[in-house]
């Protein structure tokens, strides 16, 4: 219920995004040599027109891990928010580390998947490859 709104701002980023990726020269060019509009559509303008979103979708994302601290505690959910909220108002630092080490996590894990998304070799640029750890 929380990803309502935001997916409403998402929606309409990727069409907005879509229609003008779509109005490139190089969509025109890929449809006179006959490539097929399945792989113009979604491996070319909705990659081109995703990099932005993405970024959006990385502006929202703490907004609503702040609405679900709000919403859990309003109507008495149980969730890691819930948690949270209650690990504050009783001085449990553990637990106040706990939660903010997995909000980070996820943070941080939403920021990597954005990198790879975009462009995969920035991983490899960053010393982030698999090969790293063998």
């Amino acid at each position: 219920m929380l990803a309502v709104g935001p997916l409403a701002q998402i929606t309409s980023m990727v069409r907005s995004m879509m229609l003008d990726e779509l109005g490139k020269p190089y969509v025109s060019f890929s449809q006179a040599v006959g490539m097929p509009s399945f792989l113009i559509n979604y491996k070319y303008a909705l990659r081109n027109a995703f990099s932005s979103t993405l970024t959006l979708i990385g502006f929202l994302f703490p907004l609503m891990i702040g609405g679900a601290f709000v919403v859990e505690k309003v109507f008495a959910w149980p969730g890691i928010a819930r948690f949270g909220a209650d690990s504050i108002l009783a001085n449990d630092y553990n637990a106040i580390v706990g939660v903010t080490l997995v909000v980070c996590l996820f943070g941080r894990g939403r920021e990597l998947h954005h990198r790879r998304a975009l462009c995969p070799r920035s991983i490899r640029a960053s010393g982030w490859s698999a090969s790293r750890w063998r």
